[in-house]
């Protein structure tokens, strides 16, 4: 076996994009939008669960903590096995799992059963928030990588967006089951797509070095449109892994756990909001396919918030994006608690939340990739995607205990409200913090 030089990015990164890779981005776009249909589909069928199982707040964020807790585990962990046993085979037997579990779900007749199954739909999405992000950064070339990337993130909001239409159309006259099994209908067509279409990543192919390599790899550019190689090119890999501690080394010390901590406060105000906010708008007086249209035009308020925070961060504005869209969450959280009883103020109020928010998950993320140095790059980001689970963990069990405690609409948010306070404050000083940090920090970028 013949090894050329050695490639830094990936196999397919210097070469053009053909229509097959197109596909792939796209396959994986429908299996992220199949996932934020699996995620929101507990939420919007939770009002209607409540009253046909006539459950507590706090038994009900049971079952989105055993999600989130789910989703942990499978990103942490479970996701690994696709470095060993390959990109296509995790993800395949993740989506098929997910299609088993949901439809399931429908069949569930109590809490425990519910609890497990979305436990283990939580393992699989979690294994795929890494897997899909892995395979479209490895499928796309240099120019459409970062886009690809970037429209696999909005797949989420557009799944939430579709979740909000099955509730408006299906909750009401086919009861709470509907939901998962629409939602498992459509992780099965990005099942079949998988089977069928997907190749195994041609840069897993090519670290797997064997007497089989290059044949494997040559039917994999084949599949893709791309033409052949002579010999298997030496993707470069990093030496060793980049420790934590060299994010808190010197002057980036303090803004890094500034970062965390915005991290980790906005993570539990975004996930209760993910998992609580159609029982509170049903509560506030909408109707169940009402909290669906409201959940449909958050979707499409959250797509806008990628675009936006996108477009205010270029030229190195991160933070202060972030905390223009922290400062505007702040008050959409206010409006949300406060909007009286009426069905457009409520849309209204929940869609500008969702368009704030994810302003905030998209600016945070940016921080993490471009205000440290390559060699710590990977470990920042990785840190800020697990800081978050802890908060997908807590959210929806500190929202149960909220509403436990009898605060009301008005007070829930009120006290949301001021947390998200904290990581406003927290990232001014942040910002301070990297200007002020020195030339031989090697700091990817200072904010402007």
């Amino acid at each position: 076996m013949r090894v050329s030089n050695a490639v830094p990015h990936g196999v397919l990164y210097d070469r053009p994009m053909t229509s097959m890779q197109f596909v792939i981005v796209a396959i994986c776009c429908l299996t992220n939008i199949s996932d934020g249909v699996d995620i929101a589909a507990l939420a919007f069928a939770a009002p209607v669960l409540v009253k046909d199982w006539g459950l507590r707040p706090a038994v009900l964020a049971t079952l989105f903590g055993a999600t989130a807790v789910g989703l942990a585990i499978g990103a942490f962990f479970v996701a690994q096995l696709a470095d060993r046993f390959g990109r296509r085979p995790v993800t395949l037997v993740a989506t098929g799992t997910i299609v088993l579990t949901m439809m399931l779900t429908a069949l569930a007749t109590s809490v425990p059963q519910l609890a497990a199954l979305r436990f283990t739909t939580g393992l699989c999405l979690g294994t795929l928030a890494v897997t899909l992000n892995v395979m479209v950064s490895e499928f796309a070339n240099a120019r459409w990588r970062n886009i690809s990337v970037a429209i696999l993130h909005s797949g989420f909001s557009i799944g939430t967006m579709v979740g909000g239409l099955f509730a408006a159309l299906l909750l009401m006259p086919f009861g709470w089951q509907s939901m998962f099994i629409a939602a498992g209908t459509l992780n099965a067509i990005a099942f079949v797509l998988i089977l069928f279409l997907l190749p195994e990543s041609p840069s897993f192919i090519v670290s797997r070095r064997d007497d089989g390599t290059l044949g494997r790899l040559n039917r994999a550019l084949s599949r893709l449109g791309q033409s052949q190689v002579t010999e298997v090119p030496a993707v470069a890999v990093a030496r060793g892994k980049a420790k934590v501690s060299a994010l808190l080394a010197g002057a980036r010390r303090n803004s890094t756990l500034l970062l965390w901590l915005s991290q980790f406060v906005f993570a539990v105000i975004s996930y209760l909001l993910l998992n609580w906010k159609p029982t509170v708008l049903v509560n506030a007086g909408l109707s169940p396919a009402q909290a669906g249209i409201a959940g449909l035009v958050s979707g499409i308020a959250g797509i806008a918030g990628h675009m936006v925070a996108g477009y205010l961060s270029r030229d190195g504005r991160e933070v202060r994006s972030t905390m223009i869209f922290l400062f505007m969450l702040c008050f959409a959280l206010l409006w949300l608690g406060l909007q009286p009883p009426m069905v457009g103020g409520l849309i209204l109020a929940a869609s500008f939340t969702s368009f704030c928010n994810v302003g905030v998950f998209t600016g945070l993320l940016l921080i993490g990739l471009t205000h440290y140095p390559a060699a710590v790059r990977t470990a920042s980001v990785a840190m800020l995607v697990g800081i978050a689970r802890l908060g997908a963990i807590s959210g929806p069990v500190f929202g149960g205990l909220l509403l436990e405690l009898g605060l009301g609409r008005d007070g829930m948010f009120i006290v949301l409200a001021s947390m998200a306070l904290a990581p406003l404050i927290a990232m001014y000083f942040a910002m301070m913090g990297w200007r002020r940090a020195p030339a031989n920090e090697d700091v990817a970028r200072v904010p402007a």
